[in-house]
């Protein structure tokens, strides 16, 4: 090292909210979950998802937390001693899966440690209290994470727990928000669109359908395939569907079916994702093809680039 220059201090990673930070050891690396307070820590070199990583969950902004916590119920008060008799009803009622709960210190808080097996691994499962809500850190090992390692104790050491702090939005984004209002453009996490005068949504939690009047219909789905066997297997059925071949709007080409709900003309526009092991298809239920309301959709629709991965993050986000 030269006379002047200075070693680099390891920097710290924080949760999406702030509610978790940590400092990673050299030869780790941080994965950061956009749609929990969850923290992810695997040693470089090791390949599978289902061992060797440390993950490290907090509350998001209304208490709820992505990990298992056993009795803890949100809003309510919870305290170490109520957690310590869940633990060991817990362990009455499934011997098999936690076991040898422990106090431990470490860093700045007091866990209570339990043995685990995750994914046929030797695992430790640590829960601490930060104002009456609690923190997990999951410790799963394999080939090359030992949960016993001196890496794992500095790591934990390192940890700080906050409080989940929304972010302010800027003044762009309010402006883009307002927009959006204005334009009746709705947003679920992988598409957006202008909806129709007239259409709403059937279930706010998951976005998939659209109720207009008449029995018009509009819906959104994800499913496994292509969208050549998609239409294969809508022509063979022999109930009415019509191949128009390609339709192009603004940046996107769907591959087109017309068919008859409610002896009224409808649509069926398709098109490939996730490299072709997905497809998105858009279905208009008594919505003409040519019609004011389909075109609309189709010119005012924006896809996330990596639509199929923008999808499953969504849709684990509203699962949990």
């Amino acid at each position: 090292m030269l006379e002047n220059e200075e070693a680099k201090a390891p920097v710290s990673v924080k949760s999406a909210h702030g509610v978790i930070e940590v400092t990673p050891l050299e030869g780790y690396t941080v994965t950061v979950s956009e749609s929990q307070e969850v923290l992810t820590i695997a040693p470089e070199g090791s390949k599978s998802t289902n061992s060797d990583y440390i993950e490290i969950a907090g509350p998001n902004d209304v208490g709820n937390i992505f990990a298992e916590t056993f009795g803890y119920v949100s809003g309510e008060e919870y305290t170490m001693d109520a957690l310590k008799e869940d633990i060991n009803t817990d362990i009455e009622e499934r011997p098999n899966v936690f076991s040898n709960p422990t106090e431990v210190t470490v860093g700045s808080y007091d866990y209570m440690r339990m043995d685990v097996t995750t994914n046929a691994e030797a695992s430790y499962h640590y829960i601490t209290l930060v104002n009456g809500i609690p923190h997990v850190v999951c410790v799963v090992g394999g080939d090359v994470l030992d949960i016993d390692s001196e890496d794992v104790t500095t790591m934990m050491e390192s940890i700080v727990f906050g409080e989940y702090t929304e972010e302010e939005e800027t003044e762009e984004e309010e402006v883009e928000e307002k927009e959006a209002e204005e334009k009746g453009k709705l947003y679920d996490g992988y598409y957006s669109f202008d909806v129709p005068d007239g259409f709403t949504l059937q279930d706010e939690k998951f976005q998939e359908n659209f109720d207009g009047s008449d029995d018009q219909r509009i819906g959104f789905y994800m499913k496994k395939g292509t969208v050549d066997e998609a239409v294969e297997s809508q022509l063979g059925r022999d109930t009415g569907y019509e191949d128009v071949g390609e339709v192009t709007y603004g940046d996107y080409t769907w591959r087109a079916l017309t068919f008859t709900w409610s002896d009224l003309p409808s649509a069926q526009f398709l098109m490939d994702v996730d490299g072709g092991d997905h497809y998105l298809s858009i279905t208009m239920f008594c919505i003409a093809i040519d019609s004011d309301i389909a075109k609309q959709v189709m010119e005012s629709l924006e896809l996330e680039e990596d639509t199929y991965d923008a999808f499953m993050d969504y849709r684990n986000e509203v699962n949990n």
